[in-house]
């Protein structure tokens, strides 16, 4: 800052005052020439002789600085300012008067918004002073603008891509569930067919034809909207484990709200390469489950819901969601898991099995293993997420 108020302009700073116009408005000739030689090497100097003159000429290009006269006929300097003020909030004005009474600054700072006041006659090195000034800081505003509009288009690019994931999860849930659903389909079909007239056969097996064509439908219509324009190795990308349960918060924490406390923890930061859509699906599955055993707690009795994240051994990322709610019910891992026995039968928490089953496919899909661990200390359930690290490291 101290650079710009200086008495010589260095050729980068000419550089960038000229992209900040200096509007001058004065109805005498002389004083507008005289600005304009004493000024113009260093600001790029626009002059106008009326205020009416002047809002056209901010009308037709971009004007960082303003400078008027206040005494004019008809449009004050005071009243021009005004104007700008109310239709170009952001440029930066200025008063020259040959009076200093103290009505005419006050007038000028609250009808015009005026934020240097110069008096008559003006010194050339203050006014070369107050012009870096200006341009100074209408440079930062300028710069602030920008970034906040890049934060802002940042920020809107994370929702759209958390929304896409959300939707990705929820269609591939959808599919899971329907696959399944049609498998046991074609089996009870398949054990009932002979027993069943030739027309409601037919019906039968068309309307299972039906189905399966859908859920293959939608599995095509998943994996496109996964690629977009890419092909779908590319949803792999190099992660860390901390980045991992950031967006798994992101997308969860509003289900948990009334009935649990996330929190999340790091142990060891790893760097990996995975498919972060998949992973999420699994993990947002897991925080789900966890959630049921919280659920219809007596109202202030919040439960706890814990991301952990860590590194196995040299070789494999875990993700951990710990619950402190009410036990599993019993025998739904091993019914999960496949090590029911035969003929058992159905178990309590059919939907909590239905998320389980899903994560579990998911997880086999991406090359992760996924355990439940039970009665830990301050904890009832944890469900574990193993995954390979390939290409990765300590972040």
């Amino acid at each position: 800052m101290s650079d710009i108020v200086q008495t010589s302009s260095t050729k980068d700073e000419l550089a960038v005052q000229w992209n900040y116009p200096v509007l001058y408005v004065d109805d005498e000739a002389p004083n507008l020439t005289v600005f304009e030689a004493t000024f113009g090497d260093y600001f790029q100097i626009l002059l106008a002789s009326t205020a009416e003159e002047a809002l056209a000429i901010i009308e037709s290009r971009p004007i960082a600085i303003l400078v008027a006269d206040q005494r004019m006929p008809g449009m004050t300097g005071i009243d021009l300012c005004e104007r700008v003020r109310e239709s170009h909030g952001h440029m930066l004005r200025m008063l020259i008067t040959a009076y200093s009474d103290q009505t005419t600054a006050i007038e000028a700072i609250n009808r015009g918004g005026v934020e240097t006041y110069i008096v008559k006659p003006w010194d050339e090195d203050e006014v070369r002073s107050v012009l870096r000034g200006a341009v100074a800081r209408a440079h930062f505003q300028k710069t602030a603008r920008m970034m906040r509009k890049e934060m802002l288009d940042k920020e809107r690019l994370a929702g759209l891509g958390a929304m896409r994931v959300r939707l990705l999860h929820d269609l591939g849930n959808i599919i899971s569930v329907l696959r399944v659903a049609a498998e046991g389909l074609d089996q009870m079909i398949g054990h009932v067919a002979p027993k069943v007239a030739g027309d409601s056969r037919e019906e039968l097996e068309f309307n299972l034809k039906q189905l399966q064509e859908a859920v293959t439908s939608l599995a095509r219509l998943y994996r496109q909207s996964r690629t977009t324009s890419h092909h779908d190795a590319e949803e792999v990308t190099e992660l860390t484990n901390a980045e991992m349960l950031d967006i798994v918060a992101k997308l969860v924490w509003s289900e948990l709200v009334g009935i649990a406390r996330l929190t999340r923890e790091v142990r060891g930061h790893v760097k990996f390469w995975g498919d972060h859509i998949a992973i999420s699906r699994v993990l947002i599955n897991l925080v789900r489950a966890a959630a049921t055993t919280i659920e219809g707690e007596a109202a202030g009795s919040y439960g706890q819901v814990r991301l952990i994240a860590a590194a196995a051994d040299a070789h494999r990322v875990e993700f951990r969601v710990e619950t402190d709610g009410r036990p599993l019910p019993e025998g739904i891992v091993d019914h999960v898991f496949g090590t029911a026995a035969a003929g058992s039968g159905p178990v309590q928490g059919d939907s909590l099995a239905m998320m389980l089953g899903v994560s579990l496919d998911l997880a086999e899909t991406i090359g992760g293993e996924l355990r439940v661990e039970e009665n830990g200390d301050g904890w009832t359930t944890a469900f574990c997420l193993s995954l390979p690290v390939e290409g990765g490291g300590t972040a």
